[in-house]
């Protein structure tokens, strides 16, 4: 049965998790942070092979478990409540589905050269374009010291344009801190990324890793300092497709170092 109207949506609701990820000493409550990593439930997500990469499914380690529809359907997010300690900013979680990952790159000033593998069949459009699909540094372990620094990437775009840059420019890092990268004007995502560039290092000892990743709904609170949960439903998550093989994972926008937790309902038809 395909979905096609909201009681479709909660009658076709097929799985349901969920989840808590237990915060890092090392992580910062300043910046947002990628909880991939964490222990708990899902259990905690490993760095790629190398520096052209490895891709991550909902196999993986790290991942929701969520199982892939019968053939002939689709899965969509109908549902997601989150907790966590309050900021005084507010709070807001990003849910994305993490495609790609590579090993730690160099703390040098040359040109590291990546050449990513081919990204799987999970952009905005269902295909290998690399439409909606983003790139960000992400610091697994936090630099002893800060230097200011731009970080570069050249990459194709999802129009199979080449020679395209996006960049950031940071001091230093705390662990799983999440830095995404800008892209050219006009660009709609990253198919492929070539090379990488510190224009300086970043501090002494810490991990930078890079990831491509998919954004499939937000949820955020503009109270300061509540704790009280953030819920949302289908009418206003928009019904967001999950693809098949999808890394679902979360990122807390608001940099909080606590345990992250919640709920979400998986709707397949």
């Amino acid at each position: 049965m395909a979905i096609t109207t909201f009681a479709d949506i909660y009658s076709g609701v097929a799985q349901q998790f969920n989840f808590s990820k237990v915060a890092t000493t090392g992580s910062s409550a300043a910046d947002p942070v990628f909880t991939f990593a964490w222990s708990g439930f899902p259990g905690a997500g490993s760095s790629g092979s190398g520096l052209s990469g490895s891709l991550r499914d909902n196999t993986s380690s790290g991942a929701l478990p969520f199982k892939d529809p019968a053939s002939g359907q689709n899965t969509y997010l109908s549902s997601l409540d989150y907790s966590g300690t309050g900021l005084t900013s507010g709070r807001s979680v990003l849910v994305v589905d993490l495609l790609w990952i590579t090993s730690a790159l160099s703390q040098v000033t040359t040109t590291q050269t990546i050449n990513s593998i081919t990204l799987p069949s999970r952009d905005m459009d269902g295909s290998t374009n690399g439409r909606g699909v983003y790139i960000a540094m992400w610091h697994t372990a936090a630099y002893s010291t800060s230097n200011a620094y731009t970080a570069t990437i050249t990459y194709t775009n999802s129009a199979n344009a080449g020679s395209r840059t996006g960049s950031v420019s940071r001091t230093g890092g705390n662990s799983f801190r999440f830095v995404p990268f800008s892209l050219a004007e006009g660009d709609e995502g990253v198919k492929s990324v070539q090379n990488f560039t510190f224009s300086a290092v970043p501090g002494a000892g810490g991990t930078t890793l890079l990831i491509a990743y998919r954004p499939i709904a937000v949820v955020s609170s503009g109270f300061s300092n509540s704790s009280a949960p953030l819920s949302e439903r289908a009418f206003t998550l928009g019904l967001p497709r999950i693809y098949d093989g999808s890394c679902v994972s979360f990122v807390n926008l608001a940099g909080e170092n606590a345990t992250t937790s919640g709920h979400c309902l998986f709707s397949q038809g």
